[in-house]
């Protein structure tokens, strides 16, 4: 799918010259940042931010510029730089194997729905299990890009990550439009389900779920590249510890019910699944 497919080509072209001349002339006249090369894909701007101050500016002419073709831009922090594929899907080439893991995931969100999120939607309980831990067809966001920050900087559980740069992707989506994607904002749960409270959290996904094996590359509009000193200054990272992004099972309730939903799932030998581990 071509990058941004709701906007004309004149209106990506438009977008792509102001980031070029407005983002990266500031960042630079500033000494705030730089612009950086590729590698993928060839459209997403990347730029090395040095000042806290550059990754606010360039965030705000990026929602600002968006803003004008109704689409709204959340962030997602990251240990490494890798390509965006929704988790139910990362590694897979081929579709019979995704139609393999698809139907896995039917049955376990089959099985939970007594226990997890029994009143919402099956979209809302689906987005929410892969907030609490299940890989499915949706991405984790945020919408404030410090919190994008403090997972930039998060070490992460499988230690795969770049031990001197942290990366905070901006992705852009159709506000007044589904035809493309669908973005889910996880707070529409009362605040005893802490946890997306706490992470500011969003979830999102292609318009289509399985198709495209969940890459979602055609929504990323930029990449922040950032030392990991300066990204654990700015996301507060000895305040908010793992223990208050993360908060336990007598904290938050969803934590309880993921639990209990796991250890049915685990019960009917549906968790965890075998190619799990082999997840980024």
């Amino acid at each position: 799918m071509r990058h941004l497919p709701w906007l004309a080509d004149t209106e990506r072209q438009a977008l792509y010259r102001r980031l070029d001349d407005t983002v990266s002339s500031e960042l630079s006249g500033r000494h705030w940042g730089v612009r950086a090369p590729g590698p993928f894909p060839s459209d997403v701007r990347r730029w090395y931010i040095m000042d806290v101050r550059g990754l606010f500016l360039a965030a705000g002419v990026l929602r600002y510029s968006l803003a004008q073709h109704q689409t709204s831009v959340l962030y997602r922090g990251q240990c490494r730089e890798w390509q965006i594929q929704v988790p139910l899907f990362r590694g897979v080439t081929r579709k019979a194997e995704a139609r393999d893991r698809t139907a896995w995931l039917d049955l376990a969100l089959s099985e939970i729905k007594p226990l997890f999120d029994p009143a919402g939607s099956p979209e809302e309980r689906e987005a929410l299990a892969q907030h609490y831990g299940l890989p499915t067809r949706w991405l984790d966001l945020v919408d404030n890009i410090q919190t994008a920050a403090w997972f930039a900087y998060h070490p992460s559980t499988t230690g795969n990550r770049d031990d001197s740069t942290g990366y905070i992707y901006a992705l852009a989506y159709p506000s007044n439009n589904k035809m493309f994607a669908r973005a889910f904002d996880l707070r529409v749960k009362p605040s005893e389900w802490l946890r997306p409270h706490i992470q500011q959290a969003w979830a999102i996904r292609a318009a289509k779920p399985d198709s495209g094996l969940g890459r979602l590359s055609y929504l990323q509009v930029a990449t922040f590249i950032i030392p990991r000193a300066l990204l654990a200054s700015w996301c507060g990272y000895n305040v908010f510890t793992s223990e208050v992004m993360f908060p336990n099972e007598n904290e938050d309730r969803g934590s309880y019910y993921w639990r209990r939903a796991q250890e049915l799932l685990s019960s009917r030998g549906l968790y965890p699944p075998p190619w799990l581990k082999a997840l980024p």
